[in-house]
């Protein structure tokens, strides 16, 4: 009886090193509707909150919560919402050139998602077109 109360113990109470830190994710989703009429939504997300909008047209983060701006500097999330607008024309240029060399098929899901969860080279296709 006694070890069946330990075990029921350890279930209901669970040690205290499983806390997981809160994950911040920027995400960019590009819509291709066809070659000509694109649109881009951006938005960040701590753990399952949206934190913060992305005007696709200016470039500019807009906050959705009071305490989203944190400690960042202005400066810094300038920086940050310019090198988020420049990707972002980064990926709608190279899926629309390999579009163009006939490399992906245009008839492939037109909801593409980039997590920007680390920094990495932007080159998400390695091949060019060779015609």
């Amino acid at each position: 009886m006694l070890l069946l109360q330990l075990v029921l113990l350890m279930v209901l109470v669970p040690g205290g090193d499983n806390f997981q830190e809160p994950i911040f994710r920027v995400i960019l989703t590009s819509s291709f509707y066809n070659r000509w009429w694109t649109q881009n939504q951006g938005s960040a997300w701590l753990d399952k909150l949206q934190t913060h909008g992305w005007d696709s047209k200016t470039g500019a983060f807009f906050y959705l919560q009071p305490w989203s701006r944190g400690n960042v500097s202005k400066e810094a999330f300038v920086d940050l919402e310019k090198l988020f607008y420049s990707y972002s024309i980064k990926f709608l240029q190279m899926i629309l050139s390999q579009l163009s060399c006939g490399d992906l098929p245009y008839s492939l899901p037109t909801h593409f998602q980039s997590f920007l969860q680390h920094l990495f080279p932007l080159q998400l296709f390695t091949s060019s077109c060779s015609q």
